[in-house]
């Protein structure tokens, strides 16, 4: 899981998000596998990428694009089963939305 924390240099840190640790270690309690890796340090993603076989990106929308170099480390890797986006849902191209989304299809668009 990546952006679980909204704090990318220490996504386990427990100052990140208040409750967000006891959160994270529910997960971990019920078998999820979590590994360190930072969307700003490729070599990382990489490290993290080899050590599972799905990936769930939840960072929040005002950084969809800050998930080019995961998905980029994922095609390389060429063994994940599952990836989950951020923003999953929609698809972009066949949404009609206001300018009042402040670009965030335009943006999820470029990362399809």
């Amino acid at each position: 899981m990546i952006g679980a924390t909204e704090k990318l240099d220490d996504p386990f840190s427990s100052d990140a998000i208040p409750g967000r640790s006891l959160e994270i270690q529910s997960l971990a309690d019920a078998g999820v596998q979590l590994v360190k890796g930072s969307l700003e340090d490729e070599e990382s993603l990489v490290e993290a990428v080899n050590q599972v076989d799905v990936v769930i990106c939840a960072i929040p929308s005002r950084n969809v694009l800050d998930q080019k170099p995961l998905i980029r480390v994922i095609k390389r890797a060429g063994h994940i089963k599952r990836f989950i986006p951020s923003e999953f849902g929609m698809d972009p191209d066949k949404v009609q939305s206001s300018s009042m989304d402040y670009g965030f299809y335009s943006k999820k668009a470029a990362i399809s």
